[in-house]
């Protein structure tokens, strides 16, 4: 329990102190401050991947107006996610808090006692879940037709951040486009590769992404009990990172083929697939952060 009671102490402390050296009219700013943290940590730990696509996020990041209808159908999902978040907040506080503890008595965890944590967390997760989907459905039926695609894409991405990763196949062929010595052949070649592997590849994340929401929906209803039984649940998941892997692995062989060897020189090695780990797709913080996703967008990265 001490490095979570140090970890919340130090964290109030701030907040008190930058309060403190405020004046009254700026104190309202503060509070959105906290509450801005309050949905970043709900964010960052929830159980349900569409409570990560944050609407308010993505409309930011993808550059699009927050004016009229948008702006409203925003503002209304902020206040009800709002309150989820808080709770959200307590509920992982009293979790670490409960862990923690335990680990320094020397006790084990009670399952009984996690389950209903973990319960009572994924309750919430997917209320935000809902809300985000409902917003976001909004925000698409307002927006000019050319943004609706955008923003369903970085949804997808933040909600499934693994599973929407680029490959190492869609890295290398982002590279190799901007090879200055490539013929009109090359590239138009390279450009139907590209956009083969992106048809097919949409398909297998459909599917696998499915699976890991349902997985998550079975970690919410579950507890415990559901990472018990993780492996047995999970063939669509293990199905998907192997498809997904042959795929890169035939469109990653074709992709050479088209090159000469001083192009593939100047690529160097791409990157090595990722090891496969049902646990990390379901909770993504295991393995990967999830603010990595954020800053590709707010840098201008393709969702």
């Amino acid at each position: 329990m001490k490095f979570v009671g140090a970890a919340r102490a130090s964290e109030s402390g701030w907040f008190a102190d930058v309060g403190a050296v405020l004046r009254s009219e700026q104190s309202a700013l503060m509070e959105r401050v906290a509450m801005a943290r309050a949905r970043e940590l709900a964010r960052r730990h929830t159980i349900a991947g569409g409570a990560r696509a944050d609407p308010d996020l993505i409309i930011a990041q993808l550059g699009v107006p927050r004016t009229g209808a948008v702006a409203e159908a925003l503002d209304e999902c902020a206040a009800q996610v709002d309150r989820h978040a808080k709770a959200q907040v307590r509920l992982m506080q009293r979790l670490f808090e409960m862990v923690d503890a335990n680990r320094v008595e020397g006790r084990q965890n009670d399952p009984a006692d996690l389950s209903r944590l973990i319960r009572e967390l994924g309750e919430e997760s997917f209320k935000v879940q809902d809300i985000n989907a409902k917003t976001l459905r909004q925000v698409m039926d307002v927006v000019p037709e050319e943004r609706r695609d955008d923003i369903a894409r970085a949804a997808k991405r933040l909600s499934f951040p693994t599973v929407y990763a680029p490959t190492p196949f869609e890295g290398t062929l982002s590279r190799a486009l901007r090879l200055a010595d490539l013929s009109a052949d090359q590239r138009a070649e390279l450009e139907a590769l590209g956009t083969r592997h992106a048809r097919e590849a949409d398909s297998v994340r459909s599917v696998w992404a499915g699976a890991v929401g349902e997985q998550q929906r079975r970690l919410a209803d579950l507890g415990l009990v559901a990472l018990a039984t993780l492996g047995e649940a999970s063939r669509d998941v293990t199905e998907s990172h192997t498809r997904m892997r042959d795929l890169d692995a035939r469109s990653m062989a074709r992709l050479t083929s088209l090159l000469t060897d001083d192009q593939r020189a100047a690529l160097g090695v791409p990157d090595k697939p990722t090891e496969m780990n049902t646990l990390r797709d379901m909770l993504p913080e295991i393995g990967k952060d999830q603010e990595a996703t954020e800053r590709e967008l707010a840098e201008g990265g393709s969702p």
